[in-house]
């Protein structure tokens, strides 16, 4: 979906391809077979089951009589719901959209009866029904994914985003971004798997794991909390050493998979260099979600969540075959604020370029120049372009 909303190449969905089993049919039905087994494998509270381990392979012995449930693997799906409504809304499927749409408010309405622990959301169940990520558990008590994934899902509505985040801030954060989990497992536990094997504060027992960390300073960014998400983004910095850069190891230039967080004596060691996908996410972080660029499938969104000291920036993207210039004040120091945009000196309704609209397309050229301006509110357009009549 991210490739469509980049390119525009919405022929890739007519490309048929064949089954792994037998038969075959368009990408598009592809998609939904892969959406419609997972709905069809619910556990009985309709969460996604956990299997021999989710996106954390180290947890892998939660779900091994299929059973166990995964939080995290529920959220995912949401999101994955989420996207393909957009999908096929933009595709003018209604029929398919409101199916989804349905099959998402039923899965969050569970999640959200299920899995609120009070201020966060529990990682998940193991095959006898116990939970982890619990404050009633003595290690393990909260994880990181369930609570960026609930607002990246959409699944939690404003007050129980703030206090899962608030809680990733109190319990999780370090100098080098979130960790993991917290507090580290010190005692080997045959139903959770081989995190609880791992030395404390390394890999998956509390390290500051990269490739979550990412998706921290997207749900901040969601939030409205440009301040934070900057602060994250700077903080997991391979290039920025919290003790003596020695210490560190591996490429300064490169996202390692984890580094070590304070639970362990070599805190700020990174490993795994190059084996990640922690930079696309740190990117896009920082593109599309701080900086506020994010392709959709009708054209370029304008949606900045900057820190407070972010007063004039430029930048230049390549969208679709068009180079943007692109320029944005925020004179009053914003974290997020109304938006108007100008193209080529035209300003235009709302904060998308839209390259569906005829009337919008008809003063775009290969070089556009592109003035983005964050207020309270929002200023007159007296010659909008696209306006209905």
């Amino acid at each position: 979906m991210a490739y469509l909303k980049e390119t525009g190449d919405f022929e890739l969905l007519e490309i048929d391809k064949s089954f792994q089993d037998k038969g075959s049919a368009p990408v598009l039905k592809h998609l939904y077979a892969a959406i419609d087994y997972t709905l069809a494998n619910l556990s009985d509270r309709k969460l996604a089951k956990f299997g021999p381990g989710d996106w954390n392979d180290t947890l892998d012995y939660l779900g091994r009589e299929g059973v166990g449930e995964s939080v995290w693997v529920t959220m995912f799906l949401c999101y994955i719901l989420n996207e393909t409504i957009d999908l096929c809304t933009h595709l003018r499927n209604q029929k398919m959209a409101e199916h989804y749409r349905t099959q998402y408010e039923m899965i969050k309405g569970a999640v959200n009866t299920l899995c609120w622990d009070g201020k966060w959301y529990i990682r998940g169940t193991n095959d006898r029904g116990e939970k982890i990520g619990s404050s009633s558990n003595a290690e393990g008590k909260i994880f990181l994914n369930t609570q960026t994934w609930a607002v990246i899902s959409g699944i939690a509505d404003d007050d129980r985003a703030r206090k899962c985040m608030d809680s990733v801030k109190q319990y999780l954060d370090t100098g080098k971004g979130p960790k993991i989990l917290h507090p580290a497992y010190t005692k080997i536990d045959p139903n959770v798997g081989l995190a609880t094997r791992c030395v404390p504060g390394k890999k998956e027992n509390g390290a500051v794991f990269n490739h979550p960390v990412s998706w921290t300073i997207l749900a901040e960014c969601m939030m409205g909390r440009g301040d934070r998400a900057f602060e994250i983004y700077k903080k997991a910095l391979p290039n920025n050493p919290v003790i003596d850069i020695d210490r560190y190891e591996t490429e300064p230039y490169v996202y390692s998979e984890y580094v070590t967080s304070p639970d362990h004596p070599t805190y700020g060691q990174a490993s795994h260099s190059w084996l990640t996908g922690s930079s696309v996410w740190m990117l896009r972080g920082a593109l599309d979600y701080i900086l506020g660029i994010r392709p959709t499938y009708k054209g370029l969104l304008f949606d900045p969540c900057l820190p407070t000291h972010f007063i004039k920036i430029r930048i230049k993207r390549v969208f679709r075959g068009r180079h943007y210039h692109i320029s944005i004040d925020n004179p009053e120091g914003l974290q997020r604020g109304s938006v108007t945009v100008m193209v080529n000196g035209i300003s235009i309704i709302g904060n998308l370029i839209d390259l569906t609209n005829a009337n919008l397309t008809k003063i775009l050229t290969d070089e556009l120049e592109v003035h983005v301006r964050i207020g309270r509110q929002d200023n007159s357009r007296q010659q909008a372009v696209g306006r209905k009549k």
